[in-house]
């Protein structure tokens, strides 16, 4: 069975960091948790931790790094850092099914532990970075150690992680993780396919010697090499780079790329070796063999195989895109460059004359908004003495009235005298 220790890193966006420091730590709830086995929570220090209250203490040390990193890119690059832009590198110790067997067999937790942190604090080192924390999942399918480093420090403001993503020094970290695991009986995880008399750092040497192994380990090593590559063009687009930065970028994932295709390559030779010499074992063996069956399970090879062509495919069209867009994006800057060094004194001058007949109109509104303001003060006063008049000439029409009563009752008292004293002279 393979007993190997393989070594990961990688950087996401400042949430999705929050959120994953919170996974590990079990500060959440995990989707992938398949038994109910206690895990270990370290600090940066190597000492365990065990309560929330710890592992929250390591959440509020991620903000106050997340403070620094802003300051010190600020004061450097004059701006915020921006979402995309990373403040810790996350990483993973992975191993194979036998970390299940020998754990507590050839080795104790306590050995795992002390192990895995000597491991990532020289990868620290090694990258200029600083441990935050590291811890050892016991409760998934798989034991293994999740981690995140500092991706900046007082002297540099960039990414650390992508100072260090060649396939050399990412190499290189691999070589550090089988230095200290090899203690425990495991091996360096494999690398590539070499050709025919070339030398490996594997415990094989050449292609014919892999041949003997199983092809779809062959496979799923090169797919995940080609998922290692998308992350990292993924992590260089949120990156600002000037021209000639990003032309070396290209140049080297194009050249990362070209090794993988050379890879498939050989692995389809591998295949094609491989059926001639089953065809001709069988002719010799047997006289007559199966040839559909055999065919069969060389497509369905094949067409894994297929899948990494089509995928390296869209990764090269990409490619082109990126630098078409690109090229339209130096024309651009070059026009705008123009158009900002030409003569602006027209411009200026324009803009002045504005600015003043939009002082005179503002002076003309603020002179009719007065006026208005007065014009409504006088017409709500005119208005309160028309209500006023209104009620005197109320007042003086029921005064007549009464008047033109007085008058008329009189009268009639009058005449009523008149018409007794004619009756008396009678």
């Amino acid at each position: 069975m393979n007993n190997y220790i393989n070594v990961r890193i990688q950087t996401t966006n400042n949430g999705k960091t929050v959120n994953d420091i919170k996974h590990n730590l079990r500060l959440v709830k995990s989707l992938s948790k398949s038994n109910s086995e206690d895990n270990i929570y370290i600090n940066k220090d190597g000492k365990i931790i065990t309560t929330n209250e710890e592992k929250r203490e390591i959440i509020s040390e991620y903000y106050q790094d997340r403070e620094l990193h802003n300051e010190l890119y600020k004061e450097k690059n004059k701006r915020q850092l921006r979402e995309s832009n990373s403040t810790y590198i996350s990483g993973v110790f992975t191993f194979s099914e036998q970390i299940k067997h020998d754990l507590g067999e050839k080795y104790t937790q306590e050995e795992l532990i002390k192990v895995g942190y000597d491991c990532l604090k020289e990868i620290a080192d090694k990258l200029g970075s600083e441990i935050k924390y590291i811890t050892l999942h016991m409760d998934e399918k798989t034991p293994h150690f999740q981690f995140h480093l500092t991706n900046f420090n007082t002297d540099n403001t960039n990414s650390i992680f992508f100072q260090n993503r060649t396939r050399e020094k990412l190499s290189n970290l691999q070589e550090i993780g089988y230095k200290h695991f090899k203690e425990l009986g495991m091996n360096r995880g494999e690398k590539k396919i070499y050709k025919e008399g070339e030398k490996s750092n594997m415990d094989y040497t050449t292609v014919r010697e892999y041949n003997e192994r199983d092809i779809n380990t062959l496979l799923r090593q090169k797919q995940e090499e080609l998922k290692q590559l998308t992350e990292l063009r993924k992590e260089v687009k949120k990156l600002e780079l000037t021209t000639e930065e990003k032309r070396e970028v290209r140049k080297e994932y194009s050249q990362q790329m070209k090794e993988i295709k050379k890879d498939i390559k050989d692995i389809k030779d591998i295949l094609k070796n491989k059926t001639n010499k089953i065809i001709d074992t069988s002719k010799n063996a047997f006289g007559v063999i199966d040839k559909k069956l055999l065919y069969s399970n060389i497509y369905k090879e094949l067409e894994k195989i297929s899948k990494l062509d089509i995928k390296i495919n869209e990764n090269e069209k990409l490619i082109s895109k990126v630098e078409s867009l690109e090229e339209q994006n130096d024309i651009l800057y070059k026009k705008y460059t123009d158009i900002s060094s030409q003569d602006t004194s027209q411009l200026t001058k324009e803009v002045k004359r504005l600015n003043s007949s939009l002082d005179t109109k503002n002076e003309f509104n603020t002179t009719l908004n007065n006026e208005n303001r007065e014009l409504k003060i006088l017409t709500n006063k005119q208005k309160t003495d028309i209500s006023t008049l209104q009620d005197k000439i109320s007042d003086l029409n029921e005064t007549i009235e009464k008047i033109q009563e007085r008058k008329k009752s009189r009268v009639l008292e009058n005449d009523n005298d008149l018409n007794v004293a004619t009756d008396i002279k009678i």
